[in-house]
């Protein structure tokens, strides 16, 4: 939902004060979280979007009253009107808040595959392997996952998933709820396990604790190559 309406060939999207934002939220859900689509440095008028809907709509300083020469553009820029692109600005109209409910937290859909969790690899770092997950729920599961298949090896040297004393940590964001990051630690002598691991990944773009194992249970040996790399299981 855009929440952009036009009369006359002008746009006109809804605007809020921020009282009334910081009250009751987005104007057609009421979920607090909302993503910046202008840069509010130095401006008044802010264009934000709702994670949980999608609504667009602008936040305005309290006692700010949008000028009517000014509108945002398709990519969020608060500009000032003229004869080319008057019919190209979105023009924020002021109003009480349509919705008065209270607003509420935002949390994300905790999304499963038929088997497994869904695991999108980012990158490998010096001593980790970030990777960002469907949800907090989800991001707990999948350390559970790595707890359990380490605990299960004999030998405490063999541990090659490990992040400080847990094989995996989660990040959250506070800028942005749907990137949820989880870091799986590995230590140098055991990379190639780290690069199996996200090659069984990164395709189907999940994670189970059979995958753990295998990956974990590789070996360097100079006579076998699977998945471009020497190994041994």
């Amino acid at each position: 939902m855009n929440n952009i309406s036009s009369n006359n060939d002008q746009k006109f999207i809804i605007a809020v004060s921020k009282k009334d934002f910081s009250r009751h939220g987005c104007v057609n859900c009421n979920c607090e979280k909302v993503k910046k689509l202008s840069n509010d440095n130095g401006v008044k008028a802010v264009l934000v979007e709702c994670y949980e809907c999608g609504t667009k709509f602008v936040v305005l300083e309290d006692g700010f009253d949008c000028s009517v020469d000014k509108g945002f553009d398709a990519y969020g820029t608060l500009k000032f009107n003229n004869a080319i692109l008057k019919n190209e600005l979105a023009y924020p109209f002021k109003e009480d808040h349509p919705n008065r409910n209270p607003k509420h937290s935002y949390v994300k859909a905790d999304l499963k595959p038929e088997y497994g969790e869904y695991f999108y690899f980012n990158a490998i770092r010096c001593n980790h392997l970030s990777a960002y997950v469907q949800s907090k729920e989800a991001g707990l599961r999948i350390i559970k996952m790595f707890e359990e298949q380490t605990q299960k090896k004999a030998e405490k040297d063999k541990f090659c998933f490990v992040s400080g004393t847990k094989p995996a940590v989660m990040v959250l964001s506070n800028e942005n709820p749907n990137l949820i990051e989880l870091k799986i630690g590995y230590s140098e002598k055991y990379k190639v396990n780290i690069e199996i691991l996200r090659n069984l990944t990164e395709k189907t773009k999940i994670i189970t604790p059979e995958i753990i194992s295998q990956a974990q249970n590789f070996m360097i040996n100079l006579n076998k190559s699977i998945l471009g790399f020497v190994i041994e299981r």
